[in-house]
């Protein structure tokens, strides 16, 4: 035998023999209300925490909660021997700890395992030793029991018990039925459940029963006229609720007897309804690419009459949120026809071709091929439905109208929000189709044409030689080293 294994079990062996010769000792030297006398060699009260502990007992038996109790005696400023607040579990420990009633108990824990010196409680793998009258007590006998038939009440409260307690079992899975109680619609309800239908992991296809049909049928299988709780104790062993439902009760002469669960109606098979609304050559093929959801179709509220329209179906999710864009039918199948270098739009070659659709943060739109290859529509499309408040000092003077030459000037609309406008429309005998433009929507576009994510002015200022504003309402942008690019409108 290793010798740590033979000296191990010396010290377990010299412990065990001081308790049985009542060599008391103690674990916690100062425990609240007490400090161990090593000469003594038993505790002595400490008179000004003995009367905390007094008064803790006492809120105990006029049926204050552990979490008050604790609350009271912070409040009090009293705290623990180590100078902590007071937790309702620590609160807990107090009073459920004989010592203040004069006695001691021994063994209440053990090291499990000599090496790690892991402590568990002792659930009667060793014995434990009780000692009576071992020390001056805090609380009289009289006292002690109200506290321990204040715990027995609580405990009831917590776990009460039934005339169907411990004999209702399932014989599914062999765990006994409990009683569940909830609230449905403002309305009460009593059931018996399987426990197991309580524990996570834990699948159980057994019948609930609503405690009043539970009676009722109890009440005949005895053959009494209602349910008889007294000769229901008397008379019944145990009743098993079985797969199908139905319940075996065991008489304690032996007798067994089975009430029939009647078979469910067979009810009509509805006819599916029939689809509200024709399917869509896009359905089920448009994919976001901000959060991956799928786009769904809806028809905008509009005084022209209104339009389909594709979206993310996150935005319609209660708790998720994606700001990306949205597209209008039409223009989808008008960018495919660009991609695909069509002049209409054929959908048995959408049909052929594409496997599907990612519509991209800026509103690019990448095609997908059944091929394995990719197409992609570059675009920045902005939100008609969004307005930021923003004004930008660096593109006065930069605009110029292409329909009739003028600059474009800002203007505050509502109080609120940056729009640049063509001057041309307030000049007599100047006729102006020029588009108005938000200040925010903008900046987006400089961004994106300088391949930025956020507006730069200084890198505008820098870049930027003057911006043309189409008739359309797109954006052509003239650098300073003679280069042009364009943001088409879609």
């Amino acid at each position: 035998m290793p010798s740590g294994s033979i000296t191990s079990n010396s010290i377990r062996w010299g412990i065990h023999k001081r308790f049985k010769n009542g060599e008391i000792g103690a674990a916690n030297k100062h425990i609240l209300g007490y400090q161990y006398d090593d000469e003594q060699k038993k505790y002595v009260i400490i008179p000004e925490e003995a009367e905390a502990v007094r008064w803790m007992f006492q809120m105990y038996i006029d049926g204050v909660t552990l979490r008050d109790i604790a609350d009271s005696m912070n409040k009090a400023g009293i705290r623990t021997t180590l100078g902590n607040d007071f937790q309702e579990a620590s609160v807990r420990q107090l009073i459920f700890n004989e010592v203040y009633a004069g006695d001691i108990r021994r063994q209440k824990c053990y090291i499990e395992d000599p090496i790690t010196k892991r402590k568990v409680p002792n659930r009667g793998e060793l014995p434990q030793y009780y000692m009576a009258d071992s020390h001056e007590a805090i609380i009289d006998r009289d006292t002690y029991a109200k506290v321990k038939a204040e715990m027995e009440r609580r405990a009831s409260l917590v776990n009460p018990t039934y005339c169907f307690t411990g004999k209702f079992k399932c014989a599914l899975c062999g765990a006994n039925f409990t009683r569940k109680k909830g609230k449905v619609r403002g309305k009460e309800y009593v059931d018996w459940i399987c426990r197991s239908k309580k524990e996570p992991g834990v699948t159980c296809k057994s019948h609930n029963y609503p405690e009043h049909r539970l009676m009722e049928i109890c009440a005949e299988l005895l053959e009494t006229d209602g349910f008889d709780e007294e000769a229901f104790t008397e008379s019944v062993k145990s009743i098993t609720s079985l797969a199908d439902g139905s319940i075996e009760m065991q008489l304690y002469g032996g007798e067994v007897r089975r009430w029939q669960m009647p078979p469910k109606p067979v009810k009509p098979k509805k006819p599916k309804p029939e689809s509200k609304r024709p399917r869509n050559l896009f359905d089920g093929k448009i994919f976001c690419g901000k959060c991956g959801r799928r786009f769904g179709r809806a028809m905008s509220d509009t005084t022209d009459g209104g339009h389909l329209y594709w979206y993310c179906r996150a935005k319609s999710n209660h708790g998720i949120t994606c700001d990306s864009v949205n597209y209008p039918d039409t223009e989808i199948r008008d960018i495919f026809c660009r991609v695909m270098g069509k002049k209409t739009f054929d959908e048995d070659l959408f049909t052929k071709t594409v496997d599907h659709m990612v519509v991209q943060a800026s509103g690019s739109i990448d095609f997908h091929l059944k091929d394995g290859t990719v197409r992609t529509f570059e675009t920045l499309k902005l939100r008609s439905n969004r307005h930021e408040t923003t004004s930008t000092d660096e593109f006065t003077g930069m605009i110029r109208c292409a329909c009739c030459g003028n600059l474009y000037h800002r203007y505050c609309g509502y109080g609120k929000y940056v729009y640049w406008r063509c001057s041309g429309k307030h000049k007599v005998r100047t006729e102006c189709n020029g588009q108005d433009m938000a200040d925010f929507n903008i900046r987006k576009v400089s961004a994106y044409i300088l391949g930025m994510d956020d507006f730069d002015g200084k890198a505008f200022t820098e870049q930027i030689d003057h911006i043309t504003a189409l008739e359309d309402g797109s954006l052509e942008y003239i650098f300073k080293d003679g280069r042009a690019k364009k943001w088409q409108r879609t």
